[in-house]
């Protein structure tokens, strides 16, 4: 009889191999067993001998006891992914179990951290999705920014806004370039977004989050079977790009500034509004600032340039990084709540994994001379930098700082 391991649980298998995009076959060819084994070990059936453990962990680059953990992170509330139709379920589920981790990662945070409170506007009041008018958008966006007591201008920073407001945001890897961002509000109250960290820039990550926060608030309260109805989907896409436009360019002021329907002044106004000069062609058409025929030309010149993949000024606009997650670590190491070695025994991924994963600088929790991988088949107002301190009420809880929203 082989020998397996004590406590090995086959769901934990199953998901690690899903987070590093791996089919059941070509894992079973990397590890050097059958895919029947592969099935056999993920249902618990079967267990791995602890050589074959071992190689299963290097494979994965997890520590081994990740292997022997049970629970599940996983949360039932709908989650909207962006691209859906166009992203390979390969991807999504690679996207999922990171997501999985990084709110494991978030659990561990909230006994030393206090995360804040997610702070948006109410969900609308309607069953369905074709009940939400363009007008309910652009009054929607309007109170999300007099909710966050923004003014009518353009949004210094719109990462730290958020994660002021108690929305935790990641990025990551999803090994797709067809899948941009998700997000979800989750039943514990916290609502998470997450972007694909591999491409982008300054301008489409904003928007990006614009547009995950446009389902916070105009879907959140809809039933689950609408966001799995591919047609229904597409019109809640839509919708929420509807509520980025107006949410990052406000119609009014942004109609006061637009002055010509050139390429200049749509260069300008990238500058000024920190959005892609395709979004802002978009939007001045919508609001009837530009004929048609301008918006051809306009249009036409992106093209001639070559400006629809690579615009001016991408390289100029510095991307907005989260925070919160880098504060929360370094206020728990700082104030010796918990040392490297208690979150690595803690939370069973590698230290460059919780690195990667939390956007923390390399070498918070591994030194940098330690030769540890993350894992690859290949081999207006500013805002406030979100921040925590020390409790006066605990010795070992950390609370954040009242923090400042941009106005």
């Amino acid at each position: 009889m082989r020998p397996g391991t004590k406590g090995f649980c086959g769901s934990r298998l199953r998901e690690a191999r899903e987070a590093r995009g791996l089919t059941a076959a070509s894992f079973a060819e990397l590890v050097g067993v059958s895919a029947q084994s592969i099935s056999a070990y993920e249902q618990t059936r079967a267990t791995p001998g602890p050589d074959r453990l071992s190689r299963i962990s290097e494979i994965l680059n997890l520590p081994l006891r990740y292997f022997t953990e049970s629970g599940s992170f996983e949360d039932d509330s709908p989650i909207y992914w962006r691209s859906m139709a166009a992203a390979t379920k390969t991807s999504r589920m690679r996207a999922r179990r990171k997501y999985d981790w990084f709110r494991r990662i978030v659990g561990f945070l909230s006994k030393y951290v206090s995360i804040p409170e997610l702070s948006i506007p109410p969900p609308i009041n309607v069953q369905n999705p074709e009940e939400i008018s363009d007008s309910t958008i652009e009054q929607v966006a309007a109170r999300t920014r007099e909710h966050f007591g923004i003014g009518g201008g353009a949004i210094d920073n719109l990462t730290w806004l958020l994660e002021n407001n108690g929305v935790l945001i990641g990025f990551d890897s999803f090994g797709a370039a067809t899948l941009d961002a998700f997000s979800q509000v989750c039943v514990d109250g916290h609502a998470y977004a997450i972007l694909n960290g591999e491409h982008g820039t300054a301008v489409r990550f904003r928007f990006d989050l614009a547009h995950e926060l446009g389902h916070m608030v105009l879907h959140r309260a809809l039933d689950a079977k609408h966001v799995a109805n591919s047609s229904r989907n597409a019109l809640m896409e839509t919708q929420a790009h509807r509520f980025a436009a107006e949410f990052l360019m406000p119609a009014a002021v942004f109609a006061k500034h637009f002055y010509a329907p050139t390429i200049d002044a749509v260069k300008l106004s990238k500058r000024v509004w920190k959005v892609s000069l395709q979004a802002i062609v978009q939007h001045a058409s919508r609001l009837s600032l530009i004929t048609e025929q301008q918006a051809q030309r306009l249009w036409k010149t992106l093209s001639a340039k070559g400006w629809r993949r690579t615009e001016p000024y991408d390289d100029m606009l510095e991307i907005e990084r989260p925070e919160l997650m880098k504060s929360a670590f370094s206020s728990i190491l700082d104030a010796k709540a918990a040392s490297r070695d208690d979150i690595l025994t803690a939370l069973p991924f590698s230290g460059k994994e919780i690195e990667s994963l939390c956007g923390l600088e390399a070498g918070t929790l591994v030194p940098a001379d330690v030769q540890e991988s993350v894992f690859d088949i290949g081999s207006v107002k500013r805002q406030s930098r979100p921040s925590v301190e020390r409790s006066g009420k605990s010795a070992d809880v950390i609370n954040l700082e009242p923090r400042r929203n941009s106005k």
